[in-house]
């Protein structure tokens, strides 16, 4: 009889056991998992401590312009309408800057503004002289000094002498400058038609714009500028 009940009971006194095990394998386990979690927050505080906090402002703002300039190098280099027209823009405006800077100095009579400003006198009052070129030239710029509203009554004596209160003959520079600075924006056509490659078209206007040369003919009463633009035209 002792022997039946010890034997019924057998499966009561298992479960009880493993309930105690189970009870005390979680109480171990939280304790080991709580002293884990204070040791890894621990190492994270001191992680973080360490940490050099990026600007996520600035790495936005630099990948925006990194890909606006991703897209325009592309448009330049597919030579998409769009990059045509800021790049003719541009290059007609560094012309027209380059070039209209100190448009009046000197305000004096440079080089052969002596001659060609006589020249420019006796076609505005109607004297007649020899002209050993044709009058192509000279006449664009009577043209320009008509424009002006220059009355051809200066005195072009000799280089240096001073401009000062006639306006008007800066104003004929002017004239001759706009003319000078037309040759960037052709150089980029003429380029551009030759080649259809965008890059090559603004290299040409760049090479026209930045040449010294050209650059300072155009700023004077020459017939530099007209020739060179009629010759690109």
């Amino acid at each position: 009889m002792w022997l039946f009940l010890f034997t019924s009971y057998v499966p009561i006194y298992l479960k009880i056991i493993i309930m105690v095990v189970k009870k005390n394998i979680c109480i171990i386990q939280k304790t080991a998992f709580e002293k884990s979690s204070t040791a890894t927050k621990d190492k994270i505080t001191e992680n973080t401590k360490n940490l050099k906090f990026v600007d996520t402002k600035n790495i936005t703002t630099e990948s925006f312009w990194e890909n606006r300039l991703q897209k325009w190098a592309d448009h330049f280099a597919s030579g998409s309408a769009e990059a045509w027209w800021i790049c003719f823009m541009v290059s007609s405006a560094l012309a027209v800057v380059t070039r209209m800077h100190y448009i009046d100095k000197p305000n004096t009579i440079i080089w052969d503004e002596t001659h060609f400003g006589k020249m420019i006198s006796m076609y505005l009052n109607g004297t007649y002289f020899f002209d050993v070129h044709p009058p192509g030239g000279k006449l664009v710029l009577t043209l320009f000094a008509h424009l002006s509203g220059y009355n051809g009554s200066f005195i072009f004596g000799r280089p240096g002498d001073s401009y000062e209160g006639w306006p008007e003959i800066i104003t004929i520079r002017m004239y001759c400058t706009l003319m000078g600075a037309a040759l960037g924006p052709l150089a980029f056509i003429s380029a551009w038609t030759m080649t259809r490659c965008l890059p090559a078209a603004m290299l040409a206007a760049i090479f026209v714009v930045a040449e010294t040369g050209t650059l300072l003919l155009s700023k004077f009463i020459l017939l530099d500028s007209p020739l060179m633009f009629f010759m690109m035209a």
